[in-house]
């Protein structure tokens, strides 16, 4: 049984799955199912497979309409690093994700420090590797889709914070290099985040999470 072909090439390895039709799917159709299994497996979808901003991938719902506009607005293409999301959709059902991308050339790409969950969790252990059944249940159409902008998860640069805020820690504020854009489609509510820091990136921030 053969998937494709390329000369003098074969893959020996794990398939998580197969979607298979006993007839050829339309632009549309294909568009729709490696969203789904993007979004399920926490892959990111390029469209020329470079993952150089160049060509991204526009992530759609069973619907077609677009859930990532990750090639259509260019706002959303800078953060096309990392992208997964959580989702309902017809049999995706999508309630704890993070992206499962490894590194690229050189190490530009690395892996995300982010995981994403459906409803309030109140501890790290709850983000458990279950994906299809933990977390609060999403309705039809609800998707909320996260990519970065492939800045470092070790590296800080001071930042400015207004309001009440702007005082505390003698108003000197940092953040993380890397930054994360959302798109929220169905108005998914309260979801739970959990940011795998390195020790590296903690002890930059001066050992504590909200310096």
């Amino acid at each position: 049984f053969r998937i494709g072909s390329f000369p003098g090439y074969t893959f020996d390895g794990l398939v998580s799955e197969v979607v298979y039709y006993n007839r050829k799917v339309s632009e549309a159709e294909a568009q729709r199912i490696t969203t789904y299994l993007g979004i399920k497996y926490g892959i990111t979808l390029d469209g020329d497979g470079t993952r150089n901003n160049t060509t991204n991938f526009d992530y759609v719902g069973s619907d077609g309409a677009v859930v990532w506009a990750g090639n259509g607005t260019t706002a959303v293409n800078a953060y096309h690093r990392n992208v997964f999301g959580l989702a309902r959709d017809s049999a995706l059902d999508q309630r704890i994700a993070t992206s499962i991308n490894d590194s690229g050339p050189a190490g530009t790409f690395p892996l995300d420090i982010l995981t994403m969950a459906t409803g309030a969790l109140s501890a790290p252990s709850q983000f458990v590797a279950n994906r299809q059944t933990s977390g609060a249940a999403l309705v039809q159409g609800q998707y909320l889709m996260v990519g970065n902008n492939n800045g470092s998860a070790t590296t800080v640069i001071a930042t400015t914070v207004t309001g009440a805020a702007a005082t505390e820690h003698n108003g000197t504020w940092s953040r993380l290099a890397r930054a994360w854009r959302a798109q929220n489609t169905g108005g998914v509510g309260t979801v739970s985040v959990l940011f795998n820091v390195p020790a590296a990136g903690v002890t930059a921030l001066g050992g504590n999470l909200d310096q």
